[in-house]
């Protein structure tokens, strides 16, 4: 599995990867949990916000990258997506793994202000055909994200 800011399942499986290789740790919970906080600890566009809610966004900017998806793919699942589906799609509306409260991660808060050397929302942008206008960052993205 790629590494990544996401806790991936292979066959339904959570395995936690460490020096001497894959350790299946799908039924035991503590160390699930253990995973997804070590992950939002390296990974800070995960962190969520619970007091922002889908509510607090610019649903204007979210139906441009609506339409921006349409144009380049019209059968993308984001055409179709309501606001919050298209947040959770994206990654950018999310459980905490440990208070259980739902929110929009600092990813999603970011997109707002976009911040070209993260990760997410360079693939955010390049979902939506719009890396160009991040700015020259990008180009260091395209060759190491």
């Amino acid at each position: 599995m790629p590494e990544s800011s996401q806790v991936h399942r292979c066959n339904g499986r959570i395995d936690d990867r460490n020096e001497y290789g894959d350790l299946d740790i799908t039924d035991h919970t503590t160390q699930v949990a253990h995973l997804y906080q070590r992950k939002q600890a390296t990974f800070s566009e995960n962190k969520v916000y619970p007091w922002i809610q889908v509510t607090d966004l610019r649903p204007k900017l979210i139906e441009k990258c609506r339409r921006y998806v349409r144009i380049n793919r019209d059968n993308h699942p984001w055409a179709d997506m309501d606001d919050l589906q298209l947040l959770i799609s994206a990654q950018l509306y999310q459980e905490d793994p440990e208070t259980k409260q739902n929110g929009v991660t600092f990813a999603g808060a970011m997109l707002f202000a976009p911040y070209p050397k993260n990760p997410v929302i360079g693939a955010f942008f390049r979902e939506i055909d719009r890396a160009d206008e991040l700015g020259s960052g990008m180009r260091k993205m395209m060759m190491y994200g």
